[in-house]
């Protein structure tokens, strides 16, 4: 696993987890980040830092990870790469949106 910068639009950037997952037959690149309020973050650290400064907030804290895949039967991890940058900038509108509470208000 390592951070890794992807650009997500033009000027807006941020760092997410890769994990490369090779077995036999199957390979698996995953991105994966932390969403605290609206606030991405790739670090349990600051996730945790960012969960207690929005917990003074009367609304509350709403926090969740989010994560995108690819997977092939190639070992070309570069070409994976490529594929779920070009996906989660098509994908990023929806992948940006501020996490919803499961509790009722």
């Amino acid at each position: 696993r390592r951070a890794t910068t992807v650009e997500v639009a033009p000027g807006s950037s941020f760092e997410l987890n890769e994990t490369r997952v090779a077995t036999t037959g199957r390979n698996v690149l995953a991105w994966h980040w932390y969403d605290v309020n609206g606030t991405p973050s790739h670090t349990r650290l600051r996730t945790k830092l960012n969960e207690a400064l929005e917990a003074l907030d009367p609304i509350g804290v709403v926090s969740s990870v989010r994560m995108v895949a690819v997977s092939s039967e190639d070992d070309d991890f570069e070409a994976m790469r490529s594929l779920l940058d070009a996906q989660v900038r098509v994908l990023w509108p929806l992948l940006a949106e501020e996490p919803r509470r499961s509790d009722p208000e």
